[in-house]
């Protein structure tokens, strides 16, 4: 019996020692199976990021235990479920090209919150990655815009692997991403001048023909119906020749010479509307091959208002030459008169200083020695004073340059510069000594006299030095 059991003993040893080696195998196995996905996953060219869902699918459940099953519809109207999402999923693992997409200098940068790199235009497609992790779908891929940690809006192509563990629960989900910012960039530059040009040949003011080689019009714009005077949808199938033929004697000219050079010009004609209305248009005519197929490009313009607009400019340039030779021989009589008029004033002024000076300073200067008190004497000295400014012209001066100051003023500035005080001036005008004050601050601040050590009267002095 004892040796029965010991035969069985020693046989589950061996059984759990051969399980055993082949853990220890299966451990190495996985071991290096590690090791590789982790060299692929940091070295990988495209941003690759593991998210911890745990909290994630945690939320779902609860929602599924109130009968959710239409998740698309429950995000209608909860709305806050989107934002609340970004916090459940956190990034647990990035490699070196997710660094390099958003513009991270270290990991701790993006482990975390998923909002990081969310934008509000990123919330529609992160809708359905919702929907689909919740109704249990093993993958998604679409297209997104996201944000780099400086705010640069990127686009991107995504591609999410759900990571299921046994018992269907997912614990990790790996996202795969690349950028296509310059793809959509590109694709959008391109769309933007295909309709560009489409609105810029259909609404241009220009009138616009591509023809074959025999004339024939194969496209035109609106522009070309209203200025040849048909219908657009007339004009499609038309020939050139039957339209006008000016045009046309150009290609004909070119296919002659066989000289592609002379379709690169611009010529001017004379052409007939479909009216009968004769019109001037401008053309620009270029040859272009596509597919090994030949075409003429026309651009022309109606340029009868210019040319009639520049027949008139012309003569009214004329009628201005004219003009102006008229009054460039008014203003040399006008300058003349002016400077006669100008030598009258100074003969006049001279006379009137001249008169001043003999026929009224000596009898002033016989006056001053009769008897007369001292306000006599004080009026005497400043009627003196005054004629002498009349002929400095003091007071003309101080009022062109300080136009603010009032008569009152200058007469005051003129009494003292003479070196009257406030109160001899408040007694040769009549005015209280008060008021006498107050002019004098207030031509202070008219003179622009800011400083209190400045003397009124020596700065009124040195005006007539300057």
């Amino acid at each position: 019996m004892f040796t029965q059991r010991e035969e069985l003993l020693k046989s589950h040893i061996k059984s759990l020692e051969e399980q055993l080696a082949g853990l220890r195998l299966t451990e190495a196995a996985l071991k290096t199976s590690e090791e590789q996905y982790r060299k692929i996953f940091d070295y990988a060219p495209v941003s690759i990021r593991e998210e911890d869902v745990t909290a994630l699918e945690a939320a779902f459940d609860e929602i599924r235990s109130r009968g959710v099953r239409d998740f698309r519809r429950y995000f209608d109207e909860h709305p806050e479920f989107l934002e609340q999402a970004q916090q459940l999923i956190k990034i647990v693992r990035l490699n070196d090209a997710t660094l390099s997409l958003y513009g991270a200098q270290t990991r701790d940068e993006l482990i975390g919150s998923l909002g990081k790199t969310l934008v509000p235009e990123s919330l529609s497609v992160f809708r359905e990655e919702l929907a689909d992790f919740a109704e249990g779908k093993e993958t998604f891929e679409g297209e997104n815009i996201n944000q780099t940690l400086d705010g640069r809006r990127i686009h991107i192509l995504v591609k999410i692997i759900y990571l299921p563990k046994p018992g269907g629960r997912r614990e990790k989900v790996v996202v795969c991403t690349v950028d296509i910012t310059k793809e959509k960039q590109a694709l959008k530059a391109l769309e933007d001048e295909i309709l560009r040009n489409q609105l810029i040949l259909q609404t241009a003011l220009n009138g616009f023909f591509i023809a074959d080689m025999k004339g024939h019009i194969k496209e035109a714009n609106l522009a070309a119906a209203r200025i040849t005077g048909y219908e657009l949808q007339d004009l499609l199938g038309m020939n050139l020749r039957d339209i006008d033929g000016c045009i046309m004697a150009d290609v004909r000219r070119g296919d002659r010479k066989s000289n592609r050079s002379r379709f690169n010009e611009r010529f001017e004609r004379t052409c007939r509307k479909k009216n009968g209305e004769l019109i001037d248009i401008e053309v620009s005519q270029n040859f272009l091959e596509i597919n090994n197929e030949k075409f003429y490009f026309y651009f022309f313009s109606d340029i009868s208002k210019r040319n009639r607009a520049l027949a008139e400019l012309s003569e009214r340039e004329k009628q201005l030459a004219e003009q102006s030779q008229n009054i460039e021989e008014a203003n040399v009589a006008l300058r003349v008169l002016l400077k006669r008029v100008e030598m009258d004033k100074k003969a006049l002024e001279e006379d009137v200083l001249f008169n001043i000076k003999d026929l009224v300073f000596p009898y002033l200067d016989k006056l001053k020695k009769t008897g007369l008190n001292a306000l006599q004497a004080s009026y005497l000295n400043v009627i003196t004073t005054n004629l002498k400014d009349v002929i400095s012209s003091f007071p003309s001066h101080l009022s062109n340059q300080y136009s603010e100051l009032t008569p009152s003023e200058i007469q005051i500035a003129n009494l003292v510069k003479q070196g009257k005080s406030s109160k001899e001036v408040s007694e040769i005008l009549g005015l209280s000594p008060r008021t006498i004050e107050t002019h004098r601050r207030n031509m202070r601040k008219k003179l622009g006299i800011r400083s209190h050590g400045t003397n009124l009267r020596t700065y009124l002095s040195s005006m007539d030095n300057g």
